[in-house]
């Protein structure tokens, strides 16, 4: 693994005499110790996790595909499994994923060379919440379930086959993508079950739930940027941009401009400082993570670049 940086000695230097009076940057998101990553991360494939000082990303390079880790400080990388793998969670006792291709629940505990099967049946999107994975599956069941990170107690929350999942405040967010007529339409679902609530009518394409609002893409307004209380109220359009694919992190959205050569841009959660991050990228961007004052980009073949909050410091990494 390798990050192509010209300036990073500077960088290191800088950074050595100024981190006993810096402070964390105002988009910073690291996940709570309860969580396996943040909910926008996880929203967007699980491609890229923050534990303690430790980055965990997902990264095909053709000669050697699986997932790395680096040191907040840019030393020690390394790969830590050798295989396709997305939905990356990272635990107190190690990383959790989903296998590629075959889609099973994986475990590496810190320590071990060999991952074992936690789940072995085909599913699509994980969140894992204390001791709690939930995870959505199109075969041989088609809904929404949770299991407990053991394996045990595997529990169905809902028949519809959600996508898009973000559990956070004991509620599951997804958009209903199983009965035609709803036309993906808002829903909610208590973690144990109960209480399964349609939000919208909209028209929905993703969501990132921050705090108590729901971030998302409108498809009957072309994909722009909207937001609405968790409950369902206050609806209201953030950006005439295009933004489908987004990250919520502290108070700004990053996302990729549809009005823009899927450009990486930044926006305040309430519509202001409309920022363009980037504007020779090297590639498309299908899923956008944030770690600490980092913007991770995947394309959709897997390659990696990195940029700070800010739009400076691009790095390639290969």
């Amino acid at each position: 693994m390798r990050i192509r940086n010209n300036g990073l000695l500077l960088l290191c230097i800088l950074l050595f005499f100024t981190s006993s009076c810096s402070k964390r940057p105002e988009s910073a998101t690291l996940p709570e110790i309860s969580r396996g990553n943040t909910v926008g991360n996880a929203a967007n494939g699980g491609m890229v996790c923050q534990r303690g000082d430790w980055i965990y990303y997902y990264l095909d390079n053709s000669t050697n595909p699986g997932i790395y880790k680096i040191r907040t400080d840019d030393t020690e990388g390394k790969i830590v499994i050798h295989r396709h793998a997305n939905n990356i969670n990272v635990g107190e006792d190690g990383i959790y994923y989903t296998g590629g291709y075959d889609s099973s629940i994986l475990k590496l505990a810190f320590g071990e060379d060999q991952a074992t099967v936690v789940f072995g049946d085909s599913m699509a999107e994980m969140n894992i919440v204390e001791d709690w994975i939930y995870f959505n599956t199109f075969q041989p069941e088609f809904g929404i379930f949770k299991i407990r990170t053991d394996g045990t107690q595997r529990t169905k929350l809902t028949e519809d086959t959600g996508y898009c999942m973000n559990v956070t405040n004991d509620w599951v967010y997804y958009i209903d993508n199983y009965h035609n007529k709803d036309k993906q339409k808002l829903y909610k679902v208590r973690i144990d079950g109960t209480e399964r609530i349609q939000l919208s009518d909209d028209h929905i394409g993703f969501i990132n739930v921050a705090g108590d609002w729901i971030y998302y893409s409108h498809l009957e307004d072309a994909g722009r940027l909207y937001k609405m209380r968790t409950d369902g109220t206050n609806k209201m359009k953030i950006t005439e941009d295009i933004a489908r694919i987004f990250n919520v992190s502290g108070s700004w959205v990053y996302y990729r401009s549809g009005l823009d050569h899927q450009k990486l841009y930044k926006i305040r959660i309430d519509g202001t400082e409309r920022t363009k991050l980037m504007d020779d990228q090297p590639f498309d961007i299908a899923r956008i993570s944030i770690v600490g004052d980092w913007v991770y980009c995947h394309s959709r073949a897997n390659k990696v670049f990195r940029v700070h909050t800010d739009g400076t410091d691009f790095q390639l990494i290969e």
